[in-house]
């Protein structure tokens, strides 16, 4: 693990800064926002990637980049700091890992905020929350593509979802993934695979989660072929719906909802 992060700060229009998030999010390794200032952080080795994707935008005159560089200290005084529990229909708590009190509450989810991203204040992640509670009484096996801190596998051991298998490429999530599936005594329940979600082809799961960047996404939608799974999606923008809705129809999934908070979408679909 580095001991420094780089971070990017967007300074302006929030909703512009969460559109240029969209753009890098495949890299992020948390944010943050106070204000008018989106801080994202980054590995040191995502640096110069993420400054080419940069050069390559037409960024708007509403928002400024600066980049800074923070140790991995200053990083967890911030979020111990400014970390604010958060709570999803009434049925599920995402509480940071210093307020771990050792008694098992399968409405409790405890997150270690570090070199991960996850930690349920991204509307992403509500928004998969949201549909794992929804589907929480069927007794479905799940499959989570691009895991991260592995919050969305916790919360579906928490809700009884059985045959849970998790699936990440980035390595540097791995103290947290184990620490966090620890420390919410999930371990048992949850199997991970360090692995490119591009290379699973095992679809024969009840509920498929995938929470990533719209350009995985479009090629992962373009390598599925039979199966009776149900598929949530998300890590899109709102404006990116027409385009996945168009790709999805093509290769025969119906669309069964949309969902968005803010700028961010959710798209649940079965291949037909």
């Amino acid at each position: 693990m580095d001991d420094f992060w780089e971070v990017l700060n967007i300074e302006g229009n929030l909703d512009e800064a969460e559109i240029l998030f969209s753009k890098i999010q495949n890299y992020c390794l948390g944010s943050f926002i106070e204000e008018n200032l989106t801080k994202i952080y980054l590995s040191i080795e995502s640096k110069n990637e993420v400054t080419n994707v940069l050069n390559n935008l037409e960024l708007p005159d509403t928002i400024n980049l600066k980049w800074e560089k923070i140790d991995n200290e200053d990083w967890h005084l911030m979020w111990k700091e400014n970390f604010t529990p958060v709570t999803i229909n009434n049925k599920i708590n995402i509480l940071p890992d210093w307020h771990f009190k050792d008694d098992i509450n399968d409405s409790n989810v405890y997150i270690r905020p570090g070199m991960s991203f996850g930690t349920g204040h991204h509307e992403t992640t509500s928004l998969m929350v949201e549909s794992l509670i929804d589907y929480s009484n069927n007794e479905f096996s799940l499959l989570d593509l691009g895991a991260g801190s592995g919050i969305l596998s916790i919360v579906g051991s928490k809700l009884k979802y059985k045959d849970i298998k998790a699936v990440e490429f980035d390595i540097e999530c791995k103290d947290d993934f184990y620490f966090n599936a620890e420390l919410n005594s999930c371990s048992k329940d949850i199997e991970i695979f360090w692995s490119d979600v591009l290379d699973w082809n095992d679809f024969s799961y009840d509920l498929i989660l995938a929470n990533i960047e719209k350009n995985i996404i479009k090629k992962m939608i373009k390598n599925i072929e039979n199966t009776n799974a149900r598929f949530i999606f998300s890590g899109l923008l709102v404006e990116d719906k027409y385009e996945i809705e168009k790709l999805l129809t093509k290769k025969n999934f119906k669309i069964e909802n949309f969902k968005s908070k803010n700028e961010w979408l959710l798209i649940d679909c079965k291949k037909i």
